[in-house]
């Protein structure tokens, strides 16, 4: 699962896979893309279909966006470690999910040196990748062109938000611009927001996923149950 348009890249979640039929836990080291979880957390929001929660959600997503984008406006992307831009998303990410229950709080991350070149989660982030430059610059990148290592990539898209940001503000007024990405990222409650269909590359990117395919309850702690 890849989600376009949210302003937090794929990061290597540890999460508990569970066997379906009695919960027993096959693995407490698993690993999964948090595009997966955030994912998992829209359904359990539509399914639960709770207005009030919808639009408490709504503020404490837009704090979390303003706080995003506040903190990344102050980042010198050049000179940061790779490290440090890591944990920079790791932390967002957690608040982002917080925004739909505490279990944001105790998402673990594997560190940035486990993602290994063209594993799950280095694929997933090639996806990413090409689908942010669509998205900041509106062109279409050339084939392998943006295959660079993870940690490359994601600071690609960290400098391309950042300057897409300052160049719409300059245009629009911060207000406009914000509540245009707020509406690319929030999440009103009945599991559509950036689900659609995109091809690129080759890199499919069909948003959403099943609840079958990638079941993540909330269990006190983040866990994947499989068959």
């Amino acid at each position: 699962m890849i989600f376009c348009t949210i302003h937090l890249p794929p990061l290597p979640a540890v999460v508990s896979r569970l066997d379906r039929e009695d919960n027993e836990v096959l693995d407490d080291d698993a690993t999964e893309s948090s595009h997966s979880i955030i994912g998992s957390m829209m359904e359990w929001a539509a399914m639960a279909n709770n207005d009030k929660a919808n639009a408490t959600r709504l503020l404490a997503q837009t704090d979390s966006l303003r706080k995003f984008e506040h903190e990344l406006a102050g980042l010198d992307l050049e000179n940061c470690t790779a490290e440090a831009l890591f944990e920079f998303y790791c932390r967002h990410t957690r608040q982002w999910l917080n925004t739909y229950s505490t279990v944001g709080n105790m998402l673990r991350f594997k560190p940035l040196d486990y993602i290994v070149n063209k594993d799950k989660t280095h694929q997933n982030m090639t996806g990413y990748t090409n689908a942010q430059f669509r998205l900041h610059t509106g062109q279409t990148p050339e084939s392998g062109s943006l295959d660079g290592e993870y940690a490359e990539q994601m600071r690609w898209c960290a400098q391309w938000t950042k300057q897409s940001l300052a160049e719409s503000k300059s245009r629009e007024g911060a207000d406009d611009v914000f509540n245009k990405r707020l509406q690319q990222v929030a999440d009103p409650g009945d599991g559509g927001t950036w689900i659609s269909n995109a091809e690129n590359n080759g890199v499919d990117l069909v948003l959403g996923g099943s609840m079958e395919e990638t079941e993540l309850g909330i269990l006190g702690s983040p866990a994947l149950i499989t068959s």
